[in-house]
């Protein structure tokens, strides 16, 4: 599985650091996070220490290379590439939003689609789905994909599963 983010940030503090979370339930090779960061110019941002787990969800720290200051945007890209050899993957994709966001998109592309793709939400992991439907089929990097997109997005666990 090839995990890639494309995120923008509107920060309110100067900011130098920056915690990412990949959630994975397979088993097997983790690759190394690759980085891609602009603002204005392409930012020498790189993984600082070590990536550890916490349950399902792999985290790590983005050194941006600077500080940014208060009220500047940036754009940030990270892809994680993931090999199950194990073959107990849960076939999903979450997004812990841990506040309120101004946009969230999911997206899932599949050369083949193994099925329907859908979509759920959860305000914490005690409640009950808030939201949950069937997602159409659209094309994306040149591959048949799925998407989502919640704006404004809420706190709590939002998730396509197919």
């Amino acid at each position: 599985m090839e995990y890639r983010s494309q995120t923008k940030y509107e920060f309110v503090t100067p900011t130098r650091f920056l915690e990412r979370a990949v959630m994975w339930t397979g088993e097997g090779v983790q690759g190394y996070p690759w980085i891609y960061a602009r603002f204005g110019k392409r930012l020498h941002a790189r993984v600082h220490g070590r990536a550890f787990w916490d349950g399902q969800r792999r985290i790590y720290t983005i050194d941006l290379g600077e500080t940014i200051p208060a009220g500047s945007v940036i754009d940030l890209v990270t892809q994680s590439l993931f090999v199950d050899e194990a073959g107990t993957f849960e076939r999903h994709l979450g997004y812990h939003a841990p506040r309120p966001i101004a946009r969230l998109t999911m997206t899932v592309a599949f050369t083949l689609p193994p099925g329907p793709v859908t979509y759920s939400y959860r305000k914490s992991e005690d409640s009950e789905d808030c939201l949950d439907q069937t997602l159409r089929e659209i094309s994306r990097w040149e591959k048949r994909a799925f998407e989502y997109v919640a704006e404004p997005c809420g706190l709590g666990d939002h998730l396509l599963e197919w």
